[in-house]
């Protein structure tokens, strides 16, 4: 079996590029071990480009809201993630800082921020962003400011002063004069002060001075606080005491390989969250000690890479939960995000160097990792921090033309197999590692074509390796003296196909993820081939893009990752369910699969990483600012380390982690509003953010905009915000990733509640957070006591109105009574008349019908003397005389009948008068007959 000795080896190269860097030859010691030691921590920057006010940063201190605050030479910075605020020496405002160079700065409990500069103090809300009232006079420098409690001590040149609120609690004389920051510290309940001679005392309850007894200090060294300890530098080493108990002391050397009066250049100690050290040596950048207080690391600026150190001169530090953020005298804000550190990188930004970043695979063998790129093929170890290169393996003789290593592969007999892409001819595509050597030896004879390149590489359950070429698909029989391989020809594996991926099922079946083909189902026993495609009938689901590899889960399930999603494969239906982009994946085109010791799948991608969770069918995605080499990755290029390490290649180099390490956090993030404006047409008005969440504004504003911040510093430009305005919108309102502001325009009156969320570089919405509580006053003609206003001058106006109505009526009333009154008299004056005319016309009409009776009575008489007189005559006379004598008596009694229809015309008045009715044809045929006789005389 082949074995060779992976060791650490200093690169002379690299000690060399180093020394160029330096002045003084004893630093040449110092380079050497820290490069040795170098953690490869990685280090992002905020600069003036950034809207920091200026490039050294004294001090930094985040409030109780969350926002970063950084001291600098020109002014106080508050920072929200996208912008800073700056405060600066204002001459209208007798509470602005006095200097725009600020030496110190500490938060009290109360959230206000306290400045110190050489010519007084300054106090700013951190709450109203407004100066507050100075209890100390200014043209007096501030050495050094630290919070005790709900108290600030103040330290002075000469005076020490015990501050809280706006109350000066004591005024204390110092034993000496003051020099530099770090010479006041909290200890056992009381105050340690180190003066500019060196010497250290205790502050007793009656406000003296006593001598400490502690070792002497060297020249320049201050008195530091690293969490619960204090830390001091001597002549020999230094000290380190629980602050509870300094009686606890106890001396560490000073490491050997560094010059001892560096402890005379210490600006700061910090103890890490995770137990290290952190020792700022002026002009050196860190010393990282572990807690029993060795050694372990350098970091400091290096040339070749943007995510070091600006410069070594980190002046101040700041931990969080997020990150360390260090201010550089002359470099700005360097920030160490603890979530990109855990996510180890190989590329041409890290140390060491990548040069040729373009990964085409990667491997594992005897622990270390190897790193194929188009034109070598190196061996690096790892100590979780940083890559140390090893060495390179190379083929020697005719086949040292070939440089691209693509495959490697270490069977069970740990047997290192590498496949060549060979362009050149020759034997030279398949290797095996020469024992006890970093030499590639040809695999003669065991692929048919001279030309050739191979593409994948698997070992099955029966110990047989199966080789993917461009000309086909090879089984190797490994022999314990000699290989021997054979062209596996079964029908259904056409030629010159790419076949990406070989893995095999719990039925002993091979899948062969390919370029165009599919998914090629291979029994070896019975030499079948089997295709999944697209084209299959009926569909099964399977998209027709790439498959550039396949998973068989610990669960049984198998995953198959393509150019067009994600697919689980159905054993029983022999289909395929497809997860893309819609689903939370980062991107379509998916280069590998692997699997966590959780289930959790993880594959990279054309855009970055995503996880996903089989259990809850969630993604999660990783992108460059997590850390990772770069956004795309390459086929082929993925490995899961002995030790559970994923190791994913892209086109910028290599990125490896520990997937217990990365996982998604909860965004438990509250919303804050950074900055609040009032616009209308004429002005833009900054008013101070409402403590209490509650905002009241007038009718006449007609815009109000805010910008807010979750407080992710990390990845700011990837968090995303949405809002409702309750009750005007139930609806979440999107704002897009990157943008923070929020704008409300003629807004009506009323009471309204806005929501928020925000989504973090973890894809997670927040829980939705009431935000702020907006009241907007109704204009003065629309307000309550307008509105009674009104409505008493309406009852007024309606019942002025009614009163005139009401007269208007009674007037009406009394002028139609008096008309009533007028037209009843005129009618009883002509009833009167008409009385009489009716008197008059009755007596009238009684004359009349008297005269008109006489004479239809004197008609009637003398017709009765005719009527008579010829009736006899009718009895008596012969039937000649009978007609004429007919005729007179029926001419007779037709006048008679006339005369008496007068006499009753005259009663036709009279009610109960019956009347007859005529029979018209009697009458006509009566009246003919009369004229008979005429007619027949005229001869008619």
């Amino acid at each position: 079996m082949a074995v060779f000795k992976i060791g650490r080896q200093k690169g002379k190269t690299q000690r060399l590029s180093l020394t160029r860097t330096l002045l003084m030859g004893w630093v040449l010691v110092v380079c050497g071990i820290g490069q040795a030691l170098a953690g490869g921590q990685e280090f992002r920057h905020l600069t003036v480009d950034d809207g920091l006010p200026q490039m050294s940063v004294i001090d930094i201190v985040k409030d109780h809201r969350g926002f970063m605050w950084f001291a600098t030479t020109d002014g106080v910075a508050r920072y929200d993630g996208y912008d800073f605020v700056t405060f600066r020496h204002d001459p209208t405002e007798p509470h602005s800082l006095p200097t725009n160079t600020v030496n110190t700065m500490v938060l009290d409990s109360a959230g206000l921020l306290w400045a110190g500069t050489d010519t007084g103090l300054a106090i700013i809300d951190t709450h109203t962003l407004i100066y507050a009232p100075l209890p100390l006079a200014h043209n007096q420098a501030v050495v050094e400011l630290i919070g005790q409690g709900d108290s600030v001590w103040a330290l002075l040149n000469e005076e020490l002063y015990q501050i809280r609120g706006q109350q000066i609690l004591r005024s204390i004389r110092l034993p000496g004069p003051a020099s530099t920051r770090h010479s006041i510290i909290p200890a056992e309940g009381k105050l340690l002060f180190r003066d500019a001679s060196q010497q250290v005392w205790w502050l007793s309850d009656d406000d003296s001075w006593q001598r400490a007894a502690l070792p002497e200090l060297v020249e320049s060294a201050g008195l530091y606080q690293a969490g619960d300890n204090l830390l001091w530098f001597t002549h020999e080493g230094f000290f380190i005491a629980p602050r509870s108990d300094i009686s606890a002391m106890r001396s560490v050397p000073w490491p050997a390989q560094y010059p001892a009066h560096l402890m005379r250049l210490a600006t700061f100690v910090h103890q890490r969250t995770n137990g290290n050290y952190w020792v700022s040596i002026h002009g050196h950048g860190l010393l990282v000690f572990n807690e029993q207080l060795q050694l372990i690391d350098h970091i400091k600026p290096n040339s070749n890479s943007a995510l070091t150190l600006s410069n070594g001169e980190i002046k101040s530090v700041f931990e969080d939960e997020q990150a360390v953020w260090l201010g550089n005298l002359g470099g700005g804000v360097n920030v160490f995000w603890k979530r990109e550190n855990r996510i180890l990188r190989l590329s041409a930004q890290s140390e060491p160097v990548l040069n040729e970043p373009f990964i085409r695979g990667v491997g594992e063998y005897e622990e270390a990792l190897l790193v194929a790129t188009n034109n070598r093929l190196a061996v690096y170890s790892d100590n979780g921090r940083q890559y140390e290169w090893q060495k390179d393996i190379s083929a020697e003789g005719e086949c040292a033309h070939v440089n691209t290593f693509p495959v490697s592969y270490v069977t069970r007999r740990g047997e290192l197999w590498v496949g060549g892409d060979n362009n050149q001819g020759g034997d030279c595509n398949l290797f095996k590692l020469e024992p006890k050597g970093d030499v590639l030896k040809p695999a003669r004879g065991l692929m048919a074509a001279k030309n050739d390149k191979i593409t994948a590489m698997f070992e099955d359950n029966e110990g047989y390796l199966w080789v993917a070429s461009l000309n086909g698909l090879y089984r190797i029989a490994q022999q314990a003296s000699e290989d021997f391989s054979w062209l596996f020809e079964a029908a259904g594996i056409p030629r010159n196909q790419i076949i990406w991926h070989i893995s095999q099922d719990a039925d002993h079946r091979l899948w062969l993820a390919t370029h165009h083909s599919g998914i090629l189902l291979v029994d070896p026993l019975h030499q079948s081939v089997k295709r999944l495609h697209a084209a299959s009938e009926p569909p099964n689901g399977l998209p027709p893009g790439q498959i550039k590899t396949v998973l068989h889960a610990s669960n049984g399930v198998t995953w198959v990752g393509s150019s067009l999603g994600l697919y689980r494969f159905d054993r029983k239906t022999e289909t395929f369910s497809g997860f893309t982009v819609q689903n939370g994946l980062a991107n379509a085109h998916i280069y590998s699969l692997l699997e966590d010791e959780a289930g959790n799948l993880w594959m990279s991608t054309n855009d970055g990483l995503s996880r996903f969770s089989p259990d809850s069918g969630q993604f999660w995605n990783l992108s460059v600012s997590d850390g990772l080499q770069g956004r795309e990755f390459n086929t082929g290029a993925y490995l899961k380390r002995q030790n559970g390490h994923l190791v994913f290649g892209g086109i910028n180099g290599v990125t490896q982690f520990d997937p217990a390490q990365v996982a998604p956090q909860v965004n438990a993030s509250r919303v804050q509003i950074s900055r609040l404006q009032l616009l209308d047409e004429s002005r833009k008005v900054t008013i101070t953010p409402p403590q209490k969440g509650s905002l009241s504004l007038n009718y006449d504003h007609v815009q109000l905009a805010l910008t807010v911040s979750n407080l992710d510093f990390i990845n700011q430009h990837e968090v995303a915000y949405r809002y409702q305005l309750l009750p005007l919108s139930k609806q979440w309102i999107n704002i897009p990733p990157g943008e923070n502001a929020v704008y409300f325009s003629q807004l009506p009156r009323g009471s309204f509640a806005l929501n928020i969320q925000s989504r973090n570089h973890d894809q997670q919405w927040s829980e939705p957070q009431r935000l702020l509580a907006i009241t907007v006053a109704p204009a003065p003609w629309v307000t309550w006591w307008a509105l009674c206003l009104y409505a008493i001058a309406a009852i007024g106006i309606l019942t002025l109105g009614y009163q005139w109505r009401l007269r208007q009526l009674r007037q009406r009333q009394q002028q139609l009574e008096g008309l009533v009154e007028e037209r009843t008299a005129q009618l009883s004056k002509q009833s009167v008349l008409l009385d009489e005319n009716n008197q008059l016309l009755r007596s009238t009409l009684e004359e009349k019908n008297r005269i008109f009776a006489d004479i239809t009575h004197e008609f009637k008489t003398p017709l009765t003397l005719i009527l008579n007189p010829v009736k006899d005559l009718l009895a008596s006379s012969d039937s000649a005389q009978a007609n004429s004598l007919t005729l007179v008596q029926r001419n007779a009694l037709r006048l008679n009948h006339l005369v008496n229809q007068l006499i009753g015309f005259n009663d036709m008045t009279q009610p109960d008068k019956e009347h007859s009715v005529a029979q018209l044809q009697q009458v006509v045929s009566s009246v003919a007959g009369d004229f008979d006789k005429m007619a027949a005389a005229r001869g008619c």
